[in-house]
């Protein structure tokens, strides 16, 4: 399955799997490195990055099942719901934004894991910031929108810290 997406004129196809050079990424999407979510207004899309460096910036990214769990925007203590990133995740639904995720696969590539749907997210999850203090995180429920074969396999589990493991926080579903 593809994922077409007009910007600036140009028409790009993406097929999941897919690897590019960032700055490729980066240039057709304008964004940069930094920045795990990005809200494109021109395009209606919302870009999430999942980079090699997520634990050390206290994020826990990982596929769950056949859902991903991408952590929200807010490396250093508790996340803010009501930031903008976190409230286009949340609205991209009801909004009609598109939301895509690119892993990054080694230092400088992206590769293109697929389309998503935000259906639900969870607040008050604990986990570990940026500098080893503990926080409530947000984290969405993305429900691939492609083969979930293919999304298996794109997307292996991956471990996560002990506070990450606990309960306790609320799941809660996007508007339509």
């Amino acid at each position: 399955m593809t994922w077409d997406c007009d910007h600036r004129g140009e028409r790009f196809v993406y097929e999941e799997g897919e690897v590019f050079p960032r700055s490729l990424v980066h240039e057709r999407f304008g964004t940069h490195p930094g920045k795990g979510i990005w809200v494109n207004n021109s395009t209606k899309t919302i870009v999430a990055y999942d980079t090699v460096t997520r634990l050390e910036c206290g994020y826990e990214n990982r596929r769950d099942g056949d859902i991903f769990l991408y952590y929200g925007m807010g490396p250093k203590g508790n996340m803010d719901i009501n930031s903008r990133e976190n409230q286009a995740v949340i609205k991209s639904r009801e909004s009609g934004y598109e939301l895509v995720m690119f892993s990054e696969t080694n230092r400088g590539e992206m590769m293109f894991v697929g389309q998503f749907v935000c259906m639900f997210y969870r607040d008050g999850v604990k986990a570990l910031d940026i500098v080893a203090n503990e926080r409530d995180a947000i984290v969405f429920e993305f429900t691939p929108q492609f083969d979930v074969e293919r999304f298996r396999e794109l997307c292996p589990p991956r471990s996560c810290s002990d506070p990450a493991k606990r309960g306790g926080w609320k799941r809660i579903a996007t508007p339509l």
